[in-house]
């Protein structure tokens, strides 16, 4: 499984700053909390899941990845619960397709390249189905993660917030 980078932009007030301000920082920094915590959980689990597979240990592989899913549920259960009056330009609903994605790979996707991986006899066209699928996966959660990205810049610039880069992933 190939580890996308995680990037977190938090925002900070520029000079003194009104209400409506305060709000947008609040939410954007809402946001990026719910996104930062549902990353690094699944990095950890990433990691957990490669050493249960190199062991082959497939019942423990198979179990992360339902944990992992379930995790993003209750990421996505959080965010609806995150509220803002006013155009935030589509970043809610960026990490509420971002959560979405994460989930059906965990809760399908993965679950599909385990099974082929711990096959006695793997079918090699499945095998090469799985790994494409896999590599999909990967190209549509960097888009997903710009998609995001995009939307948070554009609220930014409207509500007068800079956004500091936090690389998780030191």
């Amino acid at each position: 499984m190939k580890r996308t980078m995680l990037i977190v932009l938090c925002a900070i007030m520029l000079g003194s700053c009104g209400l409506n301000q305060k709000k947008a920082v609040d939410y954007n920094n809402s946001l990026v909390k719910i996104q930062q915590e549902a990353g690094l959980t699944i990095v950890n689990a990433e990691n957990q899941i490669n050493t249960a597979i190199t062991g082959g240990d497939s019942a423990k592989a198979g179990r992360l990845m339902r944990e992992t899913a379930n995790f993003v549920r209750n990421a996505q259960k959080k965010l609806d619960s995150v509220k803002y009056e006013g155009e935030d330009f589509g970043m809610k609903a960026a990490l509420a397709e971002t959560l979405a994605f994460m989930n059906q790979v965990y809760a399908k996707d993965y679950q599909q390249w385990l099974r082929l991986q711990f096959a006695a006899n793997p079918n090699p066209a499945d095998l090469q189905k799985a790994q494409a699928l896999m590599a999909g996966d990967h190209e549509k959660g960097t888009d997903l993660d710009k998609k995001f990205l995009s939307a948070q810049e554009q609220f930014a610039k409207n509500h007068n917030i800079r956004l500091i880069r936090q690389n998780l992933l030191k």
